[in-house]
């Protein structure tokens, strides 16, 4: 049984596609939809979230306000809070496993470093590709705004859970 925050999403519509076929899917959305079980519900108001997470074997989280032009008000209640909430109804709840979709943008403030500025510009000249250093996971966070803040915070917020609770936590940067 899986639980799927932001189902109605792009994202939430590509994974409810191919979860479906083995699973029980359930979801969480602010908007209705037809066809799957899910609550109609908002991320940060924890009350209303909590039932959907009983008897719930994983949850996929991907609800969040995902602009990378989100304004603090909302990464705060929506990116922050929200995913606060879920790993809290996680643990509530008895929920063991936890796929959280973070972001490149958690990471994206290396992209005005050279030689990553370059190829957003698009000036290959004189890049070596065999000498271009990966990001990777064992560099320090840089976000790009109060998006990729709060997509840091839900990694970090992984950590605690799996660690206080043992909670497992498997957060995926998408778009990196």
């Amino acid at each position: 049984r899986v639980l799927i925050t932001g189902i109605t999403g792009l994202i939430g519509g590509i994974i409810l596609a191919d979860l479906r076929r083995d699973h029980e899917v359930t979801g969480i959305a602010r908007r209705h939809m037809d066809g799957v079980r899910h609550f109609q519900a908002d991320i940060y108001d924890y009350e209303a979230i909590l039932p959907a997470f009983e008897g719930q074997d994983a949850v996929v989280h991907l609800a969040a306000n995902g602009s990378v032009a989100t304004p603090w008000e909302s990464a705060l209640k929506n990116n922050i809070m929200g995913t606060r909430n879920v790993y809290q109804a996680c643990v509530d709840s008895g929920v063991r496993r936890v796929v959280f979709a973070s972001s490149n943008h958690a990471t994206g403030n290396y992209e005005n470093d050279h030689p990553y500025s370059a190829i957003i510009a698009g000036r290959y000249d004189g890049l070596d590709p065999d000498a271009i250093p990966l990001v990777t996971t064992s560099m320090p966070i840089r976000p790009d705004g109060a998006y990729g803040i709060g997509k840091a915070f839900g990694e970090a917020a992984g950590r605690y859970y799996s660690d206080l609770f043992g909670l497992s936590v498997l957060c995926m940067r998408i778009g990196t």
